[in-house]
């Protein structure tokens, strides 16, 4: 009985610090969102998970999220693997993507983001045996500076996280780093948390 009410408690607050953050969105000017999307692209591509990453898992963005089209560009001209989110069902899994040319010929699926639908039998999953993923690029809706997070409430993010996870372990391979990006509004002092979401590696914020 103490354990459902203790999920219920933090459900709420949950509940309560996505309002907050998602006021603090619907009033950030688009110039804002673009001068930090650009600082954050900045940043991040010049940390050492992004350098020394040879595949990069990346979001394609959202028009409250930091803007993911510099970064997609900087791993395709770095010559690293890109991958990108496809959903299905209550499911997310990473497909490989060859070009921003071919990011724009996506078709779009659920919530209007454009994902991968055709050819998969010539892509790569994140999550087969031939992938091999080294950093995610992972959004939400508020953050701690120590990697806290609290996204949208479906859990997308924190499955893959953790499968991407137990299946590097079992193919002995390095463990995959996640990196949140944000925008300064989308900074909390903390984020209420359950035992299934994953704590990240490091945060970026615009600001």
């Amino acid at each position: 009985m103490a354990a459902t009410a203790g999920r219920a408690a933090v459900a709420e607050l949950k509940k309560a610090v996505r309002k907050v953050a998602k006021g603090r969105l619907a009033a950030l000017a688009p110039d804002a969102k673009s001068k930090q999307s650009a600082a954050v692209a900045e940043a991040l591509c010049g940390s050492p998970h992004f350098v020394e990453a040879t595949s990069v898992a990346v979001y394609l963005s959202m028009a409250e999220e930091v803007d993911t089209d510099a970064i997609i560009r900087r791993v395709f001209e770095s010559g690293k693997r890109c991958y990108v989110p496809r959903f299905k069902g209550d499911k997310m899994d990473m497909w490989t993507a060859e070009s921003v040319d071919d990011i724009a010929g996506f078709p779009r699926g659920k919530w209007d983001i454009v994902q991968p639908e055709h050819d998969l039998e010539t892509r790569v999953s994140a999550l087969g045996n031939d992938g091999q993923v080294d950093l995610v690029i992972v959004p939400g809706l508020a953050f701690t500076e120590d990697g806290g997070r609290l996204g949208r409430g479906k859990g997308f993010y924190d499955r893959f996280l953790s499968t991407l996870r137990e299946r590097a372990s079992e193919l002995d391979r390095p463990r995959p780093a996640a990196v949140g990006i944000a925008f300064g509004e989308q900074r909390f002092d903390e984020v209420p948390t359950d035992q299934y979401d994953v704590t990240l590696d490091a945060v970026v914020f615009g600001e």
